[in-house]
């Protein structure tokens, strides 16, 4: 187990654990009835993928946490929530 951990990059973990902050506070923030904050976890963790990705592909000058971007990944985020929040 510790060999598989050792292989798995610090601003993975950081990343995974950043998207689900936003998934459950865009979920208590803005989801009134219907989905559950499980529903909105692919959609969260693909925004902000998105959002790191487009902001790295740009050379964003905005200030990061290790290698992730955290405020361009996290508008990346909410803003594919908030399409999925709209189906």
């Amino acid at each position: 187990m510790e060999d598989m951990l050792s292989y798995i990059s610090p601003a993975w973990v950081l990343a995974f654990v950043l998207a689900a902050i936003n998934v459950f506070v865009f979920h208590v923030a803005l989801v009134e009835d219907g989905h559950s904050a499980v529903y909105f976890a692919p959609f969260g963790i693909f925004g902000f993928s998105i959002g790191n990705f487009l902001a790295w592909l740009v050379g964003s000058p905005l200030p990061m946490m290790g290698d992730v971007h955290v405020i361009e990944a996290s508008i990346g985020a909410w803003v594919v929530l908030t399409l999925a929040n709209t189906r």
